[in-house]
């Protein structure tokens, strides 16, 4: 039995190499997503309160009322918070996929090593 057949070291760093960077990128995109985040919140908080200050500039109305049309009239900026919410969520999905399958290909690849070591087999550079 042939080792090499069962597992490509060559083609096993390449693939911690390209999942290194795709998991850089993946970081990156998530922290500027954040910021998004924060951003939209920040925005949705302030039509919140021009809200508020709109309808209670002294009048009194119930507070079932206002939370319907509050909800209508802050949709787009909901949507936004909920959007970039849900990016973010697919986007630290990906990455901890991504850091899963690295820690599995560098196990696959430590188990490797120990075995040519155990058949004092060289590997061609």
């Amino acid at each position: 039995m042939n080792l090499q057949d069962q597992f490509n070291p060559i083609k096993a760093i390449q693939t911690l190499k390209d999942n290194a960077v795709e998991i850089q990128k993946l970081g990156e995109s998530i922290t500027e997503k954040r910021i998004l985040l924060s951003l939209s919140k920040a925005r949705l908080a302030d039509k919140e309160k021009e809200l508020r200050d709109e309808v209670f500039g002294g009048l009194e109305i119930q507070a079932t009322k206002l939370r319907d049309w509050m909800f209508w009239k802050k949709a787009t900026e909901q949507k936004e918070v909920d959007t970039l919410s849900d990016e973010i969520k697919i986007a630290e999905g990906k990455l901890n996929i991504l850091i899963e399958i690295n820690n599995t290909v560098k196990f696959s690849y430590k188990i490797y090593e120990m075995e040519m070591k155990g058949l004092n087999y060289t590997q061609p550079t």
